[in-house]
């Protein structure tokens, strides 16, 4: 069982501490280290194994195929959220009016037809949840210490 699931890509996860470590690609964050670099293009990431998909696609490299048609997948999630379609697996509803979705992505949507609150991401539910606090970033040299140590 994965509970854990990211509210930008709908990617889930086993553990908290390994969906905050995967939110932090979605990022903008212009002071976040990307080491592993592209050696194709000059692209950047954050994660090896987000190198290792992207290089998928210099390659051309799509190892997974669906066995309903063929089609190949560079990545098991996108080949998983495709057999669906064959499948007619719809695994999300929608608490309010019932209808089923294949991705909770798509869930996390539709539910915003029912309410213009934001939408709880990490349980699809139809629950409104209040507005993130207003966050402020700063450099690290900006941030002066409370004592100094002699």
């Amino acid at each position: 069982e994965k509970p854990y699931e990211c509210s930008v890509c709908g990617k889930q996860f086993r553990q908290s501490s390994t969906l905050n470590s995967h939110i932090r690609i979605h990022s903008d964050d212009k002071y976040s280290v990307k080491p592993f670099k592209c050696t194709m293009c000059p692209k950047e990431f954050r994660q090896t194994t987000t190198l290792s998909n992207h290089l998928k696609i210099h390659t051309g490299e799509k190892p997974y195929t669906c066995t309903y048609c063929n089609k190949s997948f560079r990545q098991t999630g996108t080949l998983s959220n495709h057999m669906k379609i064959h499948t007619g697996e719809k695994p999300y509803e929608c608490a309010v009016c019932q209808k089923q979705f294949r991705q909770s992505s798509t869930l996390n949507s539709h539910i915003r037809i029912h309410t213009d609150d934001k939408i709880c991401k990490t349980s699809s539910s139809p629950v409104p949840v209040p507005m993130p606090i207003t966050t402020i970033t700063m450099k690290l040299e900006d941030i002066k210490p409370l004592y100094t140590i002699i």
